[in-house]
């Protein structure tokens, strides 16, 4: 007779008989006694049931008929039968719905994610096969670690993709699970682990690329590019900027030549100004008697290391300008501004100048829409035009900029500041009433907006800037009335 494995009905039909044989073998027998404890009120608590995450982890128990069966020549198992192919076809339908679950913005995070519990639960509740299985486990742990980075569960997250690495060490992916560990590590603001991860990423790659060489090569090189990314943002600038350097030099035709010379760039500005920021403090420590040798040769040695860095950022700055895809790009003002800036400080001031001017006239042939998006660089190059032409003593030109910086920012700090700064101006040209006035609308616009300067994190230091223009205003207000009297008198002694 031929035997249906998947009979349900008549496997039904002999559990409800077994059962019923079971009640009445057992119907004169007395109930067992309670628990010490146990009444009719206090039940014992019933076992919930496990989560997803849970259930990932312990794996689907199901039945294996090829295991420890009796021998039988009637009957051949296969490892697909038909409905077995049904089973696994309608199940994978299944489980193309959860990468969807993505983007369904119409859906809470929460709502995704007992979806995909649904999903996974019916996948691994039915006849699929194993691979079936095992693939919704896949799919399942790292979509639900989306969904927990999604919703800023990244501990979650980690827990998902370090169970899927676990469960498929060998699988070709894990060297993506590793990438998506260190970008979370990031966000975490665990940077030593993040690095540490993206070192696995390029271990890994090689250790499993297979036949894919080109999909291990992009790991490799995002782990490479992400491990110098963490480094600039962690402020180890100097390493991030050998970092950069040595993608630029081995660079791959798919990395971005702009965006990584601007970065290292960026890493190399940001690491001047840590030295620069050294030289003082190295400066009053070398002037003290008990100062050693090496304290004493700090401030030399600083100096030189930022002439270098200096010539560094000189260089990649020309070098990002005189390519077409750099020269014209909208970043090309941020470069001028460090490219200006390093000028200055290599005391190449020609240079520095030039290149402000180059950043004031590409913006005033700029149309609206690119104005507003160099704005920001226009103006910060403005700023320190403005400072490097005063203390170059180039003092018409710093008010020419400095006026131009405060018809634009009108928060009080820069106000008072500018103000200031004009004020200054004024006197080394010896345009006492134009200082005046210019301190006179310094303390004028302290007055009308004392709750701003009080709120101000920089209070101390704008209260000091107008005690100090009300100083040198009484000072110019006076030696002004003084000289108006000393020439009414010479003019009265000629009559």
């Amino acid at each position: 007779m031929n035997r249906r494995p998947h009979n349900f009905a008549l496997r039904s039909a002999a559990l409800f008989a077994f059962t019923a044989l079971f009640a009445l073998a057992h119907a004169d027998e007395k109930p067992a006694p309670k628990p010490p404890g146990v009444t009719e009120e206090t039940k014992p608590a019933v076992k919930p049931a496990p989560s997803i995450v849970d259930l990932l982890k312990r794996g689907t128990p199901g039945t294996d008929l090829t295991i420890g069966r009796l021998p039988n020549d009637s009957i051949e198992f296969k490892e697909s039968t038909a409905y077995l192919k049904q089973q696994d076809e309608l199940n994978r339908k299944k489980l193309e719905q959860i990468p969807a679950l993505r983007g369904a913005t119409n859906q809470s995070t929460t709502n995704r994610w007992l979806e995909v519990d649904r999903i996974v639960r019916e996948v691994l509740s039915s006849d699929a096969t194993k691979d079936v299985k095992l693939d919704a486990k896949r799919l399942a742990l790292v979509e639900l670690a989306l969904l927990a980075e999604r919703d800023q569960k990244f501990p979650i997250a980690q827990q998902l993709l370090a169970e899927y690495i676990e469960r498929f060490p060998q699988d070709v992916v894990v060297p993506e699970i590793l990438l998506r560990q260190g970008m979370l590590f990031r966000k975490m603001g665990q940077r030593n682990l993040a690095i540490s991860k993206y070192y696995s990423v390029m271990t890994s790659a090689i250790r499993l690329r297979g036949d894919n060489l080109a999909r291990y090569e992009r790991m490799v090189l995002t782990a490479q590019a992400e491990i110098a990314d963490t480094h600039l943002e962690d402020g180890d600038f100097k390493e991030a900027a050998n970092l950069y350097e040595r993608l630029l030099k081995n660079r791959n035709e798919e990395m971005s030549e702009v965006m990584l010379r601007l970065k290292l760039i960026r890493s190399r500005v940001s690491a001047a100004e840590q030295i620069a920021a050294q030289i003082e403090p190295a400066l009053i420590a070398a002037l003290k008697p008990e100062a050693t040798p090496a304290q004493k040769s700090a401030p030399d040695d600083l100096r030189k290391e930022m002439a270098t860095m200096n010539s560094a950022i000189i260089d990649q700055c020309n070098e990002f300008l005189r390519k077409p895809q750099g020269a014209e790009h909208d970043l090309q003002f941020e470069v001028r501004h460090h490219l200006a800036k390093a000028s200055h400080g290599a005391g190449r001031r020609e240079d520095a100048l030039h290149q402000f001017k180059i950043v004031q006239d590409t913006f005033a042939v700029g149309d609206a829409a690119q104005q507003a998006r160099w704005g920001l660089w226009l103006f910060r190059s403005m700023n320190e035009f403005a400072n490097q032409s005063f203390q170059a003593a180039d003092f018409t030109a710093a008010v020419e900029a400095y006026r131009w910086l405060l018809a634009r920012d009108r928060t009080i700090e820069s106000q008072v500041q500018i103000l200031n700064q004009i004020g200054l101006c004024h006197e080394r040209l010896r345009e006492e009433d134009k200082a005046v006035r210019a301190y006179a609308d310094l303390i004028t616009a302290a007055q009308n907006r004392p709750d701003e300067i009080g709120k101000s994190t920089q209070r101390l230091a704008l209260q000091t800037i107008v005690g100090m223009a009300r100083v040198r205003n009484e000072i110019l207000s006076f030696k002004r009335s003084v000289e108006e009297s000393a020439a009414n008198k010479r003019v009265e002694k000629e009559n």
